[in-house]
């Protein structure tokens, strides 16, 4: 069964089940178990520090305001245009750019506020909210060990 969240997660170890991390990476398919929420800590702090060795959460590069938008856009209030059009679309191309590099920021400052406080937590945290960005699939599956019978 594919576990979700944290909630989840402790439901799982209620009923003595094992947990598997599984990392897809760019070239690589990484595998973990996880018998306890601190072992998955553990897990997501480690793969945090290598993904942040690997420059992952590293800010994008901020973008500069397109020089002349705003007065084109503010002088042709009421009219529409081509030119208009075109500064409107600068601008959404900027204020995307603007809202990507303020998410970056923010996510550097969890990575490294949870890799300096070893804060497995948050380590989770942010690997589950970038598990569907390209290289960093991350998914946490529960299963039974199974118990041998003596014969």
């Amino acid at each position: 069964m594919i576990i979700a969240n944290l909630t989840e997660v402790k439901a799982r170890f209620a009923l003595d089940e094992r947990i598997l991390l599984i990392f897809k990476e760019h070239h690589d398919t990484r595998y973990f178990c996880a018998a306890s929420e601190e072992e998955i800590g553990d897990i997501c702090l480690h793969m945090l520090r290598d993904r942040n060795a690997s420059h992952y959460y590293d800010p994008d590069e901020k973008p500069t305001e397109p020089e002349g938008v705003a007065t084109v856009l503010a002088k042709l209030e009421d009219t529409r245009s081509a030119l208009r059009d075109t500064a409107e679309a600068e601008m959404e191309k900027y204020l995307r750019g603007k809202a990507a590099y303020e998410r970056s920021v923010r996510e550097f400052a969890l990575a490294t506020s949870a890799l300096e406080t070893n804060n497995g937590v948050k380590a989770f945290w942010m690997l589950s909210k970038r598990r569907r960005y390209e290289d960093e699939g991350f998914e946490m599956i529960a299963f039974e060990e199974p118990t041998m019978a003596k014969v």
